[in-house]
């Protein structure tokens, strides 16, 4: 998903089966590829809505001091 508007970045294929039943897939190279594919998309999107926050709160001070300072006149 991105970051705001929420939409579908990208869609990661999964293989159906990664191992047997009896494996753990969290010790499987291949999940460890797709799990770092994630959370590499996932970190994109986080520093964008991060950036796109501190943006936010500095205009909305910057508009709060104006409106402050229009209120003294």
């Amino acid at each position: 998903m991105t970051s705001r508007p929420g939409r579908i970045k990208q869609i990661v294929d999964v293989p159906e089966v990664l191992g047997s039943e009896d494996e753990d897939v969290r010790s499987l190279p291949k999940f460890g590829h797709i799990q770092h594919e994630v959370w590499s998309l996932l970190c994109e999107e986080v520093q964008k809505a991060q950036q796109g926050q501190l943006t936010d709160s500095v205009g909305a001070r910057r508009v709060e001091r104006e409106v402050k300072e229009v209120a003294h006149v």
